[in-house]
């Protein structure tokens, strides 16, 4: 089966475990144990202020939502926030923005497990383009629609961006603010 099919099926899982309520209580502020060998996770209010501000001519539909989540018995912390044009004032038009990003502590779970499984892909043309975004590995998805971006930092952390509707300059204006180098020293 083709890695990149597996994208959306991924994408989703993750957000019907949180619909599910596969999610422990976050409110404590402590990491999860987890049955895996792994580094110790990080609380997830300390990833909530990783979400960037909206890039201009955008604006953050809600404050960032961090929880802690478990796949195949191993916790992991993943935080998420949506964006939309300020020239959408309702929401309902084609443009937005998708950002997560989730402390794995280096195990192949939540969207680690999908990078795994394109690092592990043959590079033939069929897939993602294997590329870097401001120094980090990262696999971009492109097409008329959405361009998305699945980036590794620090071997513990995967950033996915989403922007549907944008333009090349929306996509680089969130890839911009993001703060990579805050979030790889993030211990």
């Amino acid at each position: 089966m083709n890695p990149c099919t597996l994208l959306p099926v991924l994408a989703l899982l993750t957000l019907f475990a949180i619909g599910a309520g596969c999610i422990a209580d976050p409110t404590t502020g402590t990491a999860v144990p987890t049955i895996r060998a792994g580094a110790a996770l990080i609380a997830p209010e300390a990833l909530a202020p990783y979400v960037p501000s909206a890039p201009a001519g955008w604006r953050l539909l809600a404050p960032p939502s961090p929880v802690v989540l478990e796949e195949d018995g191993a916790a992991f912390v993943s935080v998420t926030a949506s964006y939309l044009p300020d020239s959408d004032p309702n929401g309902t038009g084609t443009r937005s923005a998708e950002l997560v990003i989730q402390d794995t502590g280096g195990r192949s779970v939540g969207l680690r497990k999908l990078v795994d499984l394109l690092l592990n892909a043959p590079n033939d043309g069929n897939g993602p383009d294997r590329t870097t975004l401001r120094g980090r590995p990262a696999f971009v998805f492109s097409d008329d629609l959405m361009t998305r971006a699945y980036l590794v930092v620090a071997d513990r952390y995967v950033v996915y961006i989403a922007v549907t509707g944008g333009s090349p300059p929306d996509f680089d204006a969130f890839i911009a603010a993001l703060d990579l180098d805050g979030l790889s020293s993030l211990r």
